[in-house]
């Protein structure tokens, strides 16, 4: 038997050898390309790290820890964070709108403010060339809140200095915050929340420093009805945010729209604009009033 089977073994046709060149790299860029699908693809809640399962009621359609290019490039495709994305980004062109479009109305006070706090500036811009990063990410968020309209009803600079660099101070404290993978765990939603709504609210009080000031101006009413607007769309909005309605109500229902962080993001702009609303009557009073030499 053994010699029959060597014989029939001698005889057999040898196998082909493997393909050398194109086959083989066929088979390497489909081999990658089926990894990179694999990489980026969406995956549902309970596949999700640790440190990202923020809501237990959104089940699916999460992107987990894609490459920069293909996390980029989702803006353009459907999952659970597309509404998120697209209202930052118009909120963002839009403020950045409005801020150029009054800039260019002002220029002269602007280049005399930028005059007067050269110096603070420059000291300020010392102490933080190391920390660069954390200045432009605040830079975003301080935004949302500019102008402010405490420092737009105030004649006394160093008050406006005082007012805005509180609200820088918040920014960066938000930012930091959105940032961190450590406190985006769903244990510190409150501590975020609170943040939120600090960083919102701030504006009511050099508002009402100024109401106070201009106690005489008749138009004090429509500034604080906008403050008014501007508070309830914020804490409408953080209360959607930590209760998670309405994605707790039918867990899976709203993982792609109207879950609540989209909620939060659309009142968060609400309030901006409102506030932005008051800015432009205090800067309107003040520019037919004067300042006080």
């Amino acid at each position: 038997m053994a010699t029959m089977e060597s014989a029939y073994h001698e005889l057999a046709p040898a196998a082909p050898a493997p393909a050398k060149g194109g086959g083989s790299k066929k088979k390497r860029k489909q081999q990658k390309r089926e990894e990179k699908r694999k990489e980026c693809r969406l995956v549902s809640y309970h596949e999700l790290p640790d440190y990202m399962k923020e809501n237990e009621f959104i089940l699916d359609y999460y992107r987990s820890e894609w490459p920069i290019l293909n996390a980029l490039l989702s803006l353009f495709s459907w999952h659970n964070e597309t509404i998120n994305i697209w209202t930052h980004l118009l909120g963002f062109v839009l403020f950045f709108g409005l801020t150029v479009l009054h800039l260019g109305q002002y220029f002269p006070q602007v280049a005399d403010l930028i005059g007067h706090l050269s110096w603070p500036i420059s000291k300020v811009a010392e102490n933080v060339s190391s920390n660069i990063g954390d200045v432009l990410s605040g830079a975003a968020s301080l935004m949302q809140a500019s102008p402010s309209s405490g420092a737009g009803g105030m004649a006394v600079a160093w008050q406006a200095v005082v007012y805005l660099s509180a609200i820088t101070a918040a920014g960066v404290a938000t930012v930091y915050a959105l940032m961190s993978p450590k406190l985006s765990a769903a244990r510190y939603r409150a501590h975020r929340a609170l943040l939120f709504v600090g960083m919102g609210l701030s504006g009511v009080v050099p508002a009402v420093h100024a109401v106070a000031v201009n106690w005489h101006e008749p138009r004090r009413n429509v500034t604080l009805a906008y403050e008014g607007a501007m508070a309830a769309s914020y804490l409408t909005g953080t209360a959607f945010y930590l209760t998670r309605v309405p994605e707790r109500w039918r867990p899976g229902m709203f993982d792609l729209c109207g879950h609540s962080h989209q909620i939060f993001h659309a009142l968060v702009i609400a309030g901006a604009l409102a506030h932005y609303g008051a800015a432009i009557v205090f800067i309107q009073a003040r520019d037919e009033m004067g300042c006080p030499a």
